[in-house]
């Protein structure tokens, strides 16, 4: 079976209604006033070797199965079911030669999963096999990779790539096995990137020249540069030379809720906020001022390692972000008002990743000492009220 038929295989299975992750994202409103907590014995049975774990990723389609790329090359799939058993792994060589920089999952799928590297590969991995299926050969080390949202849309088999030295956004094909289109636009590196989850055909990508910007994969040339964001919210084009995003290079950006806001943050030490306006704006700064006090100012963490629980409509979301100097320690923000809620320590070195689980109220930190320290939230009465029968309604036998 080649990769192809692997990826329209994978579509046909039925997968979990939407309506019953709405329950979920409800369940997380009543959940998410409860501060996150930790039990450092209470870690997952794996101590990665050779500097620790790079990068994670969890799949969205049940929740389940997760997967981590240590700074050897090495791949280990963890069952968050069964306390984080350890169902499928790649030791070096045959999988990445080097680290894994990025890891990401097909949408609503817990049957692939792609892989970037610092060995210049870009990995699909079949789970049932666990198992590479198909290698994209690249010619420079992999900073991010970003997969659409959408499940059914047409860019579903297309992979964002932002690799090293390039200010190149690459566009990978699946289907195909090759790469497909070359987004210029940047004059330096690209370091990020994220797909709309409500306009398949744009996507956001943070570069080291300080700037964040938009692209129409429809579109051929630098007509498909839609524009910039501009932090100082600037009334003219927005496809300025000085429109900056950020004071530093971009390392991290995110579209949430619903794609009506954008998070960024960069190696200025500061986390944004952008908010969706008209059209022709796009989105604008919302100056919101992510610190404890105004007096005690908040310096987030330069590598960019950040997560965004579960998100609601008309609800408030919550940001985690890694913060100081050393990275191995993190703190929540609420998306909207901007002030720190909690600090939280549990790492010895610096954390690498942070994935919100929406289904368990949980967080999972990953950190170049080796360890995945799952964060919990404290039970809460009013959830004893979601009946059962309300969360089997939309499953039919």
């Amino acid at each position: 079976m080649n990769l192809l038929h692997l990826v329209l295989a994978r579509e046909m299975e039925t997968n979990v209604p939407v309506s019953l992750w709405n329950q979920i994202a409800y369940k997380g409103i009543i959940n998410r006033s409860q501060p996150l907590s930790c039990n450092i014995d209470d870690t997952f049975p794996v101590y990665a070797p050779q500097g620790g774990i790079a990068t994670s990723g969890m799949d969205s389609c049940q929740e389940r199965f997760f997967v981590v790329g240590c700074c050897n090359g090495s791949i280990l799939c963890h069952d968050l079911q069964k306390d984080g058993v350890v169902v499928g792994s790649s030791t070096r060589g045959k999988g990445h030669t080097h680290s894994v920089s990025s890891i990401h999952w097909l949408p609503r799928d817990a049957g692939l999963f792609v892989t970037g590297s610092m060995d210049k590969s870009l990995k699909i991995w079949n789970t049932a096999t666990f198992s590479s299926v198909y290698t994209f050969n690249l010619r420079s080390h992999i900073n991010n990779i970003a997969l659409s949202p959408i499940p059914g849309g047409t860019t579903r088999k297309l992979i964002g790539v932002c690799r090293h030295n390039c200010n190149e956004l690459t566009l990978c094909d699946m289907g195909s096995g090759s790469s497909i289109q070359t987004l210029i636009g940047h004059e330096k590196e690209v370091m990020c990137c994220d797909w709309s989850p409500v306009s398949e055909f744009v996507l956001a990508s943070g570069s080291a020249d300080r700037t964040i910007m938009f692209w129409d994969i429809r579109r051929s040339g630098k007509s498909a540069m839609l524009g910039k964001l501009d932090q100082e919210n600037r009334e003219k084009r927005l496809t300025s030379k000085s429109s900056y995003a950020h004071d530093g290079i971009v390392t991290f950006v995110r579209f949430v809720h619903g794609g009506n806001y954008i998070v960024s943050s960069g190696s200025d030490g500061r986390i944004t906020s952008w908010k969706a306006c008209s059209e022709k704006q796009y989105y604008r700064n919302t100056r919101v001022h992510y610190c404890s006090t105004i007096a005690d100012p908040v310096r987030v963490s330069a590598h960019g390692v950040c997560a965004v629980t579960c998100e609601v409509p008309d609800k408030d979301v919550e940001i985690f972000h890694t913060l100081g100097a050393s990275g191995a320690v993190f703190g929540s923000f609420d998306l909207l008002g901007g002030s720190l809620l909690e600090k939280h320590s549990g790492h010895f070195m610096k954390i690498t990743s942070l994935t919100y689980r929406s289904l368990s109220q949980e967080l999972l930190s990953t950190s170049f000492d080796g360890l995945i320290v799952r964060w919990t939230r404290k039970s809460n009465h009013v959830e004893e009220e979601i009946k059962q029968d309300d969360w089997d309604s939309d499953f039919e036998f």
